[in-house]
């Protein structure tokens, strides 16, 4: 009896230890175009495209540090026409505080591609600070 319970015993701590083949399915998380880069004046800030029914809905968002006190966002929408990107839409923006946020919308737009290319400037007491952010393309 005390043989089978060790050959069991032993059965169990070989299968335990053996090494086990994990796959995980290849699967690429939807985030739109995130900057955390060491910026002087900005922790992150996003540039999103999503188009709908013929409608185009451009974000851009910024955090920025606690000594921030005025955003500027500017937002340009291209379209690809004729083997180059052109503007075909730019909004503008003037914000208080540390964090930002701008939403705009173009309707009827013509099928195509589309990008959005956000730039953000953050003024501090002591001077400010220029980047920008492109969305992905989006069909």
């Amino acid at each position: 009896m005390k043989k089978i319970i060790s050959v069991i015993i032993s059965t169990a701590l070989c299968l335990s230890a053996a090494p086990v083949s994990v796959f995980a399915e290849d699967v690429e998380p939807y985030i739109d175009d995130v900057i955390e880069e060491p910026y002087a004046y900005a922790n992150s800030a996003t540039s999103s495209l999503s188009l709908n029914g013929g409608t185009a809905t451009c974000t851009s968002t910024v955090d920025g540090k606690s000594y921030v006190t005025e955003i500027y966002i500017n937002q340009t929408l291209y379209h690809y026409e004729s083997g180059e990107w052109v503007t075909y839409a730019h909004w503008s923006d003037h914000q208080y505080g540390r964090d930002g946020s701008m939403t705009r919308f173009a309707s009827s737009i013509p099928s195509g591609s589309y990008y959005l290319h956000s730039s953000f400037t953050l003024y501090t007491s002591d001077g400010f600070e220029q980047f920008s952010v492109d969305s992905s393309v989006r069909p």
